[in-house]
């Protein structure tokens, strides 16, 4: 899958289109050049690291294109419904081409109507933060980093904060929306 950083869509001072620029952002910067099977163990080691350091219990996994899965961790308060919620950011990311949280803010965006409605209904996807492309400088899909246990907003932040520290990239924080 090939995706792109521009979108028709975002327009005006809405938070939520505001906030889906940022995540367009985050997605640039964060690109990579290859992924491999020892990228994916050290990403994972990079999550599993701030979730010592930080106390919070949570999952984390990492998947290739096809779905099978490349590392995952589940921290001792972390369990299977965790893993059902990985699954979904997972397939929503495959569907859509951008992070989790992109597609729930463009969906509240358009007033939970628009081109995301279908799989915000729909119990395959997950439409809220917490999954992570990873994409090369063409945008063809690497893999897809996720994690579970927090609020989804703070999902993703976790999340980027850990992609940000494994890359050595600076990016944009997203911001959080009640």
């Amino acid at each position: 899958m090939t995706t792109t950083t521009a979108d028709p869509h975002i327009a005006g001072l809405n938070p939520y289109a505001e906030l889906a620029k940022t995540l367009l952002e985050q997605e640039r910067l964060l690109r990579v050049e290859r992924f491999d099977d020892r990228d994916a163990w050290a990403l994972g080691e990079t999550v599993v690291n701030h979730v010592f350091a930080t106390g919070i219990d949570l999952g984390t996994s990492i998947f290739r294109p096809n779905g099978t899965v490349m590392f995952r961790y589940l921290s001792k308060g972390a369990g299977m419904s965790n893993i059902e919620w990985m699954r979904r950011k997972f397939n929503t990311i495959s569907a859509v081409g951008h992070c989790s949280l992109y597609a729930w803010a463009c969906w509240q965006r358009d007033d939970e109507g628009g081109e995301y409605a279908d799989l915000a209904a729909h119990n395959d996807y997950a439409v809220c933060g917490g999954g992570f492309p990873l994409l090369n400088a063409n945008g063809d899909l690497l893999a897809v980093a996720t994690v579970s246990a927090l609020p989804h907003q703070k999902d993703h932040a976790f999340l980027t904060e850990c992609l940000s520290k494994w890359r050595g990239v600076e990016i944009p924080k997203a911001a959080i929306i009640n």
